[in-house]
């Protein structure tokens, strides 16, 4: 892989290059650059397969960097950023590989993994298109979400999952169309991405979006728009009541 390296920090760029070269021979760095105008160009002349990508620069972020892009060149991107809870939201949602600073070497080392699987299955576009449409939208609802699987990437809206289930370290979506869809990644992994999205753990193996929550029984039953009913786990009862504002 040809990767271009884009961060305002040269010691930051020493130091990934450094990282890379001791440990990934299949990535050849031609190039680095430290702000947006000088990436773009760097982006347009070298067509890396791969971008090490800060997201606050001088004069535009990673995210304007990423609008700028050309349509029939889309790398793939790692992130590669100290930013907040926001920011690894927004990758985690639309599928995006991240690592934070200071760099570690298994974070790095997952990262390049999945890139190179990634490369393969040329769904960069689709990706990073959804990243922008989310960072645009504020309501949680119209947010797409990343499935990844066996086959690529699948992207439905929020509102269009009712519930999500554990099933032997894989998730099931349960959509609201009628259909499923199985993820490579555990349950535990949509949990942190779907809480902001007001989704619940009702018990360990069953996620609900409280949109599609149509009644709760003391007895510990949901009942969901689709017609399914959940048992929600003893210890878990008085929290969804409180998620529920009952």
């Amino acid at each position: 892989m040809n990767a271009l390296l884009i961060d305002d920090e040269s010691a930051a760029i020493s130091e990934l290059r450094n990282r890379l070269l001791a440990a990934h021979p299949a990535i050849r760095i031609v190039g680095e650059a430290m702000n947006v105008r000088d990436g773009l160009k760097k982006i347009n002349a070298l067509r890396p397969d791969l971008l090490f990508l800060d997201i606050e620069m001088p004069g535009g972020n990673g995210f304007e960097l990423v609008r700028q892009l050309p349509p029939d060149h889309r790398p793939e991107i790692i992130f590669v950023t100290s930013q907040g809870t926001y920011a690894l939201q927004a990758f985690r949602v639309a599928a995006l590989s991240y690592i934070l600073k200071p760099v570690d070497a298994d974070e790095l080392k997952a990262a390049v993994d999945l890139a190179t699987i990634r490369l393969r299955e040329k769904n960069s576009g689709q990706r990073l298109e959804v990243l922008l449409e989310n960072l645009r939208t504020d309501n949680p609802a119209d947010k797409r979400i990343g499935i990844p699987s066996e086959d690529g990437v699948e992207f439905v809206e929020a509102s269009e999952i009712i519930y999500c289930e554990g099933v032997e370290g894989y998730t099931r979506f349960h959509l609201k169309n009628g259909k499923t869809r199985l993820s490579a990644y555990s349950i535990g992994h949509y949990l942190r991405m779907l809480e902001p999205f007001n989704f619940f753990a009702i018990h360990r193996s069953f996620l609900v979006n409280h949109h599609h929550v149509v009644s709760y029984a003391n007895s510990g039953v949901l009942d969901l728009s689709n017609g399914t009913q959940l048992e929600v786990s003893r210890r878990r009862r008085g929290p969804v009541k409180e998620w529920l504002g009952l």
